[in-house]
């Protein structure tokens, strides 16, 4: 069966993703960055503890487990500019600290969807607590749903594990996805 068969997606996000991927990626070798915010970290948190973070979430006064895998994702990332030099990135992160950094790193080269995002991510669970102007669950929504459809379009994905990465690789069979904590399985031709 043809998972795309189950969803309708509505024209005026079509529309919107492409008129993006007219602006931003056309003509051009894209790989796109799927990168969580640390909220989501509780659900990787073995994963982290294979490859050496510090997992405690004593040592966070809110008691959350605050490490960020950079190092692994800029591994991948360094990798694929190195193979494909005039190549852009796709970054998309429910976290405004984690795609500022990575545009700090990667400067013009670092592409992104104009999403609302939040400091420390996971805004669907931590609005009241980020003190958040009224955002509806229809526009954090559109803008997670866009965001996939236009990863869907990349080249090549890096990403956690999540049910956003779980849809786009479903979205398209086609896509080479890599997931950034599991190095045993990156194929080293390809990125």
């Amino acid at each position: 069966f043809d998972f795309r068969d189950f969803f309708t997606i509505k024209l005026h996000i079509i529309k919107k993703v492409e008129k993006f991927v007219e602006e931003n990626f056309k003509g051009k070798k894209v790989m796109g960055v799927h990168f969580r915010g640390p909220g989501h970290n509780i659900e990787i948190k073995r994963q982290l503890i294979n490859l050496g973070y510090n997992c405690d979430s004593n040592s966070s006064p809110e008691g959350e487990i605050t490490a960020v895998p950079y190092k692994e994702y800029f591994r991948l990332i360094n990798r694929f500019i190195r193979r494909n030099p005039e190549s852009k990135l796709f970054v998309t992160s429910d976290d405004s600290t984690i795609l500022n950094r990575i545009k700090l790193r990667y400067g013009d080269r670092v592409i992104e969807y104009p999403a609302f995002r939040t400091k420390g991510g996971e805004m669907h669970l931590l609005k009241k607590q980020n003190k958040l102007p009224n955002v509806s669950g229809f526009k954090l929504g559109e803008d997670v749903l866009i965001e996939a459809l236009l990863l869907a379009k990349c080249d090549v994905l890096i990403h956690q594990k999540s049910n956003v990465s779980n849809f786009i690789k479903l979205w398209n069979k086609e896509l080479i996805a890599v997931d950034a904590l599991t190095p045993a399985q990156v194929p080293c031709q390809v990125i």
